[in-house]
């Protein structure tokens, strides 16, 4: 329509016509154009990564916001996938090494290939799970900002998911355990030995699981801690810091 004058060739039309029928099976049109945008940024994705968010910018918006009063010098992110958080805060962010984790192969290759394309050099993206590839590196007590969109969709819910998340983005990246929590659990202690006196922790949660990771989070000795909620008022962010240590 943007380009009436010109008659699509044959094969143009058959393309075309190929790519409907997958989006008529739901297939996501991200997946389709290979690209999503995100916080203003065009990232390249492909099946077994997952989608970037809208929502998933709060999570961007509150670490630049704090690090308006705080000097960040090393992020961490768990969990890549496209690598839009990692990439995004360290695009923000100029003063910033991000050091991003992904159990993934195809995640991590996704995650690089997208700081090439935004000539990003300080990322460094390692398989591996949660926080283990960050073993070898000398981060402990140095990190000044942890972040994390864990999988958290309790797995009785994953058969109710729209089709085009449940049938092809990939559950690895969505299956939270049975109450969606696990992953919070684990992270909430590991970040406090990569985390600085102060550092920030801040996690994407699902709309419901805002006083639960709030309280996994002041369980483990954070304070500080918040809940942020989206633009339509639905929880979405809770962060906190790491207590300083005596």
């Amino acid at each position: 329509m943007t380009h009436h004058e010109r008659e699509l060739t044959h094969i143009e039309w058959d393309k075309f016509q190929e790519l409907i029928a997958k989006r008529k099976t739901c297939y996501p049109i991200s997946y389709i154009t290979g690209v999503k945008e995100f916080y203003g940024r065009d990232f390249s994705v492909q099946e077994e990564i997952l989608i970037p968010r809208p929502e998933t910018e709060h999570l961007i918006e509150l670490v630049v916001e704090w690090a308006k009063s705080h000097h960040v010098e090393k992020i961490v992110d768990i969990g890549a996938g496209s690598g839009a958080i990692g990439i995004t805060l360290g695009l923000e962010l100029p003063d910033a090494w991000v050091y991003a984790t992904d159990i993934s192969k195809m995640a991590v290759y996704m995650a690089t290939e997208n700081a090439k394309n935004h000539h990003l050099t300080r990322y460094l993206v390692l398989l591996g799970n949660l926080d283990e590839p960050l073993e070898e590196l000398d981060l402990k007590k140095k990190v000044d900002v942890l972040v994390s969109n864990p999988p958290y969709i309790p797995k009785r819910e994953l058969d109710d998911l729209m089709p085009d998340v449940r049938d092809f983005e990939p559950h690895l990246a969505l299956d939270g355990g049975e109450d969606g929590l696990d992953f919070y659990r684990e992270l909430v202690v590991a970040a406090k030995e990569y985390l600085r006196p102060s550092g920030l922790l801040a996690f994407e949660i699902g709309a419901d699981q805002g006083e639960a990771v709030a309280e996994l989070m002041l369980n483990a000795g954070y304070h500080s801690v918040a809940i942020h909620p989206d633009l339509s008022g639905l929880d979405r962010v809770v962060s906190g810091e790491k207590a300083q240590e005596t």
